[in-house]
């Protein structure tokens, strides 16, 4: 997952989290965002042989009402 968090417009914190399980599988991301943020979520799908990631789909929601954007 890639994500990027936005407070008041302004970028506040990004990251990427990967998981080293097997596909299919599910994996969580654990980041900290502040509750009054706007989070762009990207799902994408990752080859640990290559370092490369697929074409990702790309979530906005609203962490402190989990509005979709």
């Amino acid at each position: 997952m890639r994500g990027k968090s936005f407070v008041n417009g302004s970028l506040h914190r990004e990251g990427v989290g990967i998981s080293s399980n097997s596909a299919p599988s599910w994996a969580s991301c654990n980041k900290n965002y502040r509750e009054d943020s706007t989070i762009w979520a990207s799902a994408c799908l990752h080859d640990g042989d290559t370092g490369t990631s697929s074409e990702c789909n790309l979530l906005g929601f609203r962490v402190s009402d989990g509005r979709t954007v």
